[in-house]
């Protein structure tokens, strides 16, 4: 099977799913396209570095270059790219924690193409979909492999399972859970898409959210007072709450009387202190 895979350098999803596939004996031959991310602060360096060792999974884009043939791009809507995956003549592609959305003519360009999504579609599409469920005390949700079509995460789908949710945990642990699930689940998916079988429609269209949606309901929900404020960050690790000098700040821990105690996984003075000596933003 040769296959073409679309990834993004800093997405512990992507690094999972790839380390997985590329295990697969199914998986002959691979074109690997890694789209570069964007310069990323120390906070992330660091975050990365934590998810990183808690999924168990190194930084793969340093390892599978010298096995594998990788491109580091900028866009899977480059008419270089498209010209490489025609090229290659791949059975299958797979977008594994890809953010971008394909372009009408990329999609004719490509045919078929197979996306992971973070949830049991139809229901919640778009970002930050664990994050949703949690805030929305949902039992479950799960991961999907589906086509892509011109939609964003509606086309018909290869293969899903329901994932319960651990209302005890953040969305970043519940998410290192379902890929787990995911991973596991690849040899299944891959014998479907062995035999041909044709994916099942999806027959209703669940909510579609942007990052300007969930960040929205975010502040909604926050008007609720101090226990949603401290729910929120218990499922999203943190959220921007205005100082007393009028600038947001990422605040990770609360009293219990709604003074903030953390920013930034920081205690609040040492905090204050890094950033008036410009060392953190």
């Amino acid at each position: 099977m040769k296959v073409c895979f679309f990834v993004k350098d800093d997405s512990f999803i992507s690094k999972a799913l790839l380390d997985s596939f590329l295990q697969k004996p199914q998986i002959q031959s691979s074109l690997i396209f890694c789209l570069d991310g964007k310069r990323r602060s120390a906070l992330n360096l660091w975050l990365r570095y934590f998810i990183q060792k808690t999924a168990k999974h190194p930084d793969l884009m340093k390892t599978i270059s010298s096995k594998n043939d990788v491109h580091l791009i900028k866009s899977i809507n480059s008419e270089e790219v498209i010209n490489k995956v025609i090229g290659y003549k791949p059975d299958h592609l797979f977008l594994l924690g890809y953010p971008e959305i394909l372009t009408a003519p990329t999609l004719r360009a490509l045919g078929n193409v197979i996306n992971y999504h973070n949830s049991f579609l139809p229901y919640y599409r778009g970002v930050f979909a664990t994050h949703r469920a949690l805030l929305d005390e949902k039992e479950s949700t799960g991961f999907s492999f589906h086509r892509v079509d011109r939609g964003i995460d509606t086309g018909p789908i290869y293969y899903q399972e329901e994932v319960v949710l651990n209302k005890n945990k953040s969305a970043l642990q519940n998410e290192l859970i379902i890929i787990k699930r995911a991973c596991q689940s690849i040899d299944k998916f891959l014998v479907i898409l062995d035999k041909n079988t044709e994916p099942k429609i999806q027959k209703i269209k669940g909510e579609l959210m942007s990052a300007t949606d969930f960040h929205k309901k975010l502040d909604d929900r926050s008007s609720g007072g101090v226990e949603e404020i401290k729910k929120i960050i218990s499922i999203c690790g943190g959220y921007a709450m205005q100082s007393q000098s009028g600038k947001k700040q990422y605040v990770t821990k609360l009293s219990a009387t709604g003074k903030v105690k953390e920013v930034k996984g920081l205690p609040l003075m040492l905090y204050k202190l890094l950033n008036l000596l410009k060392i953190i933003q």
